[in-house]
């Protein structure tokens, strides 16, 4: 579970009171130490508001918000084996990046709806810890840039007068702020005589 939200014309900077109620499933399959493929599955809320320190902003009064479902292939990197008994950590960092795509049902501030499907690249690490044998808690923080400006819907270059529009060169992008609990799936072979 965790939280999605967003950058871009509306909202210059990340927020972490602008995520919103997101969740993600994966399958993960490790490969030679310490990497891992990941394939997941998010679906969250999504949603951007002007920033009220900004006079034109304010002015434009614009936001959106909707769901964004994305599908993701991720190659992950754990610095510590933590399995190890004779290691020092009781945890280990890790790191990821791989590529995505999303699709976004919104609405704008006019009750406009809109969608699109694009591609997106995600980036992100963040900090696993061992509960049991069989179970870990991860604790990570992604960027996802967006090959799109209209993830807001607003993509047409700045009319002055009516404090519309928006930078047609800048793209947007969504974040996942969540927390992991995992089950590892052990598979021992066992040992066959050759002689029969």
């Amino acid at each position: 579970l965790g939280g999605i939200s967003y950058t871009g014309d509306l909202q210059q900077g990340y927020a972490i009171d602008q995520n919103r109620i997101a969740g993600t499933i994966f399958y993960k399959k490790h490969l030679a130490k310490p990497f891992s493929l990941r394939i997941a599955g998010t679906v969250g809320g999504i949603k951007g508001e002007e920033d009220q320190r900004d006079i034109y902003s304010v002015n434009r009064a614009n936001f959106f918000k909707g769901i964004i479902f994305e599908g993701a292939a991720l190659l992950e990197y754990q610095f510590f084996d933590f399995t190890d008994k004779r290691g020092p950590y009781g945890f280990s960092p890790y790191v990821f990046a791989g590529l995505a795509g999303y699709y976004l049902s919104a609405e704008d501030q006019a009750e406009e709806d809109y969608s699109e499907f694009n591609p997106s690249i995600p980036i992100g690490g963040g900090l696993r810890f061992p509960v049991s044998y069989k179970w870990t808690l991860d604790v990570e923080f992604s960027a996802r840039k967006a090959y799109s400006y209209t993830l807001d819907n607003i993509s047409e270059a700045p009319i002055t007068k009516s404090y519309t529009g928006g930078n047609p060169y800048k793209r947007d992008w969504y974040y996942y702020l969540g927390v992991h609990l995992t089950y590892t799936i052990f598979r021992s072979d066992c040992p066959t005589n050759p002689y029969f």
